[in-house]
């Protein structure tokens, strides 16, 4: 019998609650052990590693330049036609005979005038050395005679002296005259020698008049070729020029060429010093003043090639912010020789040695790593990074070859990755 005042209850089943806790409880653990091989898969999939290397990662940027260099402009001394003796590139000394500046017609008269002497003088000497050589010797011969004869008579007995002093004297003037004809005439043939060297002389010194050298103001490189700006871009004055200028100077191009007809005082080629080379660049003016401040620096160009340089002082500061930065080469090479702009890349920070991609850098309980393969598992080890630049950074505790996780927010120490 029902009490009154109680509710009815249903009947309890022992043991039902219990086996579907266990069911759910495998079923937990079977999605688990499924989500972690499938994370584990995904890992094994889409790890990325790179084996990394040594190698040179550099704070940079691209700039053009402008060249200013120190520089003689050569004029001619003369109106003439121009020969050249030293060719383009080539290292001259201060004093070197670079060209000369001849007269064509005029050499052309002096070099026939001068042929002509030559002949003569060489027809001369053909006709008169055995002459002057027979006339020398008779002389010689000659002043041997009138000694013997002298002797002969202050030898002979006084007596004997007396009958022989007239005869003597008639032998001695005539020696003597013999003599004097025979000098004369030697004398005379050399007097038509000189005469005629004379003259040799006076035709080759009218010549080195009419060819006259053009000779270097000092040392550097050789060049021909003339912008106009050798005089306006002076390196005493770089400093003067702002960014706005940087760039407007127009170029003349000029200079001249072998085989040239020239004018006195008209601009030939130059002489280029290339201890004396400066690059100047507008750049905002914290990143110039801080350049201005650096130990060293490297002007890369063309593909591949580079040069050291150092800072070399700044221009004015501009209203927008901006300055000329100057540096100066050292050992210019040919290029900035010869080009008065440049598109360069100034480097002023250099790391030479073993780099990762910035992203595969973690941070772990405190320390900076990355994930590197050991066998097919993924470890953390710590490294100390050195160098920073762009999308890479130079780090210390790296083996080269070392393989590395470039995306280590998919790996965990221990994941298998390939």
């Amino acid at each position: 019998r029902l009490r009154p005042g109680r509710p009815v209850r249903a009947p309890r089943r022992r043991g039902s609650w219990g086996l579907g806790g266990v069911a759910a409880a495998l079923a937990i653990l079977v999605l688990a052990l499924g989500a972690g091989r499938l994370r584990d898969s995904m890992t094994l999939l889409l790890a990325r590693t790179e084996a990394v290397s040594e190698s040179r990662l550099e704070q940079a940027l691209d700039a053009r330049a402008l060249v200013v260099r120190g520089e003689w402009v050569v004029r001619s001394p003369a109106d003439g036609r121009l020969r050249l003796v030293a060719v383009p590139g080539q290292r001259v000394r201060a004093g070197a005979v670079l060209a000369e500046v001849e007269n064509p017609g005029r050499t052309a008269e002096l070099q026939a005038q001068l042929g002509a002497v030559e002949a003569e003088l060489g027809r001369l000497k053909q006709q008169l050395s055995p002459r002057l050589e027979a006339l020398s010797a008779r002389v010689a011969e000659l002043d041997a005679s009138l000694r013997e004869r002298a002797l002969a008579w202050s030898s002979a007995a006084v007596e004997g002296r007396v009958s022989l002093l007239p005869r003597l004297r008639s032998e001695l003037e005539r020696l003597a005259r013999e003599r004097a004809e025979a000098a004369a005439q030697e004398a005379e043939g050399r007097g038509r020698l000189e005469q005629l060297e004379g003259r040799r002389k006076g035709l080759l010194s009218a010549l080195a008049g009419v060819q006259q050298a053009v000779v270097a103001p000092g040392a550097g490189a050789f060049s021909l070729r003339l912008d106009g700006l050798e005089e306006e871009l002076l390196p005493s004055r770089r400093a003067e020029i702002s960014p706005a200028q940087l760039f407007s100077f127009r170029t003349r191009p000029g200079g001249a060429s072998d085989g040239l007809k020239v004018g006195a005082g008209d601009p030939l080629f130059k002489v280029v010093d290339p201890l004396e080379v400066y690059l100047g660049m507008s750049l905002p003016s914290a990143r110039a003043e801080e350049l201005a401040q650096a130990q060293r620096l490297w002007v890369e160009y063309g593909a591949g090639s580079e040069v050291e340089a150092a800072p070399a002082g700044l221009g004015s500061p501009e209203a927008g912010g901006r300055r000329v930065l100057w540096v100066a080469l050292v050992g210019a090479p040919e290029l900035f020789l010869e080009a008065r702009r440049a598109q360069v890349k100034l480097a002023w920070a250099r790391w030479e040695g073993v780099s990762v991609p910035a992203g595969a850098l973690v941070r772990r309980e405190g320390s900076t790593g990355v994930f590197v393969v050991e066998k097919t598992s993924a470890r953390f080890k710590p490294v100390v990074v050195r160098f920073s630049a762009a999308d890479r950074v130079g780090v210390e505790g790296l083996a080269p070859g070392t393989r590395v996780v470039r995306n280590p927010w998919l790996v965990r120490d221990g994941s298998r990755v390939r």
